[in-house]
């Protein structure tokens, strides 16, 4: 069993503000300092000799333990996993450990652990994830078809509702020039994507036939702020019928088979504007708390994937607005 630290190290351990717990090579806790107590509702006395696996949420227990067995199978000394955690209260709590095994002769004799609290962080990722999915369902339910581009103007990504609109597949718009399938009417000229970040009406070469479509998009950029690529966002006005003898001169707009755009705007406004900015509020308020290097990385991301999103939906708002 192992020792409280010693007098030396005692107070900075005891006081620490991260969880710092000792345990054998079968996981049983050997010691665990005051914060864990405080977090985890759980008395000294009920911590020692209790198996680490046990305060696991059952649903994660299996995959955690595995984990660790992985790591001890190893000998890989240090390793740093997130980890649900039952409280005395019932409620689940996230960790961030780190933890550090103490190797003598290729031996595992103990291990050693620093674990930090990140249940806000680990629930505002998984409120991002969460938004990012509906976000991308909501788009696609809304008779909107999603492009993203490199810089060349190369397809890189095809939504799936660019293809129900306009009955092209990923795999045949997957890294073709986006001037291959998109024109200007009459002129049929190649579109200009670059820079063309204003709602603009072009036609989209089908398997159907010439359609008529509004087009918006946006830059998209890394996380340094360097330009990667293009997203556009299309509204399709309506397939172009040439006619018996497929005169070109004449062209007759047949309307998509979909209600009009005006409960599209409202749509967009609410399911995605609305919790873009609770994100960002979100964000904002995370960039005043005290983060470690992983979770400042993680809030850059966010903010990022935010701010990416948030011009998005103005970009769709606009379009949408220019619907005859």
């Amino acid at each position: 069993m192992s020792a409280p630290p010693a007098p030396l190290f005692r107070t900075i351990v005891e006081n620490a503000q991260d969880v710092i717990y000792t345990a054998t090579v079968q996981g049983h806790i050997t010691y665990w300092n005051p914060v864990a107590e405080k977090l985890l509702g759980y008395t000294a006395a009920e911590l020692q000799g209790r198996h680490f696996g046990s305060m696991i949420i059952p649903a994660a227990r299996y995959q955690v333990m595995e984990y660790y067995q992985n790591q001890l199978r190893a000998r890989q000394p240090v390793s740093y996993n997130e980890v649900p955690i039952l409280t005395k209260q019932n409620t689940v709590m996230w960790f961030g450990q780190h933890v550090h095994m103490l190797i003598d002769n290729n031996k595992v004799t103990e291990i050693h652990a620093i674990a930090r609290d990140i249940t806000e962080l680990h629930e505002s990722r998984q409120a991002l994830q969460n938004s990012e999915e509906k976000y991308r369902g909501v788009i696609e339910n809304m008779q909107l078809g999603l492009l993203e581009t490199d810089l060349f103007g190369n397809i890189t990504r095809s939504y799936p509702g660019f293809g129900k609109l306009f009955g092209l597949s990923p795999a045949q718009l997957q890294g073709q020039p986006i001037g291959q399938f998109i024109s200007l009417p009459r002129s049929q000229e190649a579109f200009d994507f670059k820079g063309c970040t204003q709602p603009v009406q072009v036609q989209v070469a089908t398997p159907r036939g010439p359609a008529m479509a509004l087009t918006n998009g946006a830059e998209m950029f890394d996380q340094k702020g360097r330009a990667q690529g293009y997203i556009r966002i299309f509204y399709l006005l309506g397939t172009l019928d040439l006619g018996a003898e497929g005169n070109p001169e004449a062209p007759v707009l047949l309307p998509p088979a979909y209600p009009g755009h005006e409960h599209l705007v409202a749509n967009l406004s609410k399911e995605l504007a609305q919790p873009v900015n609770n994100i960002e509020r979100l964000v904002a308020l995370l960039k005043n708390t005290p983060l470690n290097q992983q979770q400042a990385d993680f809030l850059r991301t966010m903010d990022h994937a935010t701010a990416e999103v948030k011009a998005l939906v103005a970009k769709g708002l606009e379009l949408l607005r220019e619907v005859p």
